[in-house]
Parts: structure tokens; C-alpha cells; sequence
């Protein structure tokens, strides 16, 4: 494998498994859970504590005596702008791409370079990302990064 290029947050260097990849949602303007007031969420949307615990958690119910260590993606869930001349979808609306946005080429190269990251958890824009992570992800590949 190849060196690890992960953007984590508050990365601790232990890469050792098991580990759930938690990926941030769009950003923009939501309400702050904690206090109730809408805040600028620039590197995307994600209440961490809870994200982290729920890792910890889940993690322990799948067996993992200490459960799974949390790793926050630090990129946005957005999806990529449209292209120009992109054409309307079903609904009339341009829409932006998921396929190749930048949360979705950074989680998919963490999980193909960390084989401790064995669980993904995805908030809002960060959970449509995971459809086309392991959509790119080649047959071979994925049943390499499945712990089952």
C-alpha cells in the first residue's frame, strides 16, 4: 500500500485498525445542535462528538473489544460544481457531480491506502459520497477491505 494521504483532523498518527472513516457533510449555513443558532460550517457539517462516540459504539457492537477509532475526514461533503454545459437532471435542476468530488477521491484514497479503515460513516453529503466510494471501489478491493 501506499503512503497514507489522508486529510484527518486532529490525526494521531495510530492508523492501526479497526477504524471507522467519518466523512463531513456539504458546507454552508446550518444550526449548531449545541446551541441551537445557525453557524457557518465551512470544512462541512458534522456534530464530531457524537460522530466520534457513535464510532466507539458501533465498533463495539460489531465485536471490536475497544470498539472503532474515529477518523474525521477533513473535506467538505459538496458535491463538485457543474460543469459548464451541464445539463439539467429529471427535476430541471444542474446539478453537481458526487463522483468525482473532492470528498469522495479523498475518502476513497484513504480506504484504499489504510487497511485499518474498515467502516465508513457518512453525514449528510458525506453519506451520498459513499455510494460512489465503493462504486469505485474494484470488486477485488472491496472484498479485500471487508472485515466480514
Amino acid at each position: 500500500m501506499g503512503a497514507p494521504t489522508c486529510k484527518i483532523e486532529d490525526d494521531d498518527g495510530d492508523w492501526s485498525g479497526p477504524i471507522m472513516l467519518i466523512m463531513r457533510g456539504n458546507s454552508g449555513e446550518y444550526e449548531d445542535p449545541e446551541n441551537g443558532k445557525n453557524r457557518q460550517w465551512s470544512n462541512g457539517a458534522l456534530h464530531e462528538g457524537p460522530a466520534k462516540e457513535y464510532a466507539v459504539l458501533m465498533g463495539i457492537l460489531m465485536g471490536f473489544d475497544k470498539g472503532f477509532k474515529p477518523k474525521v475526514l477533513d473535506v467538505t461533503g459538496d458535491p463538485k460544481p457543474p460543469g459548464r454545459g451541464a445539463k439539467p437532471g429529471k427535476d430541471g435542476k444542474v446539478h453537481g457531480t458526487r463522483n468525482d468530488s473532492d470528498g469522495t477521491l479523498a475518502a476513497l484514497d484513504c480506504v484504499l491506502n489504510h487497511p485499518g479503515i474498515v467502516a465508513l460513516y457518512g453525514f449528510s453529503g458525506g453519506g451520498y459520497n459513499m455510494k460512489h466510494i465503493l462504486g469505485q471501489m474494484s470488486s477485488a478491493s472491496a472484498s479485500d477491505w471487508s472485515p466480514w
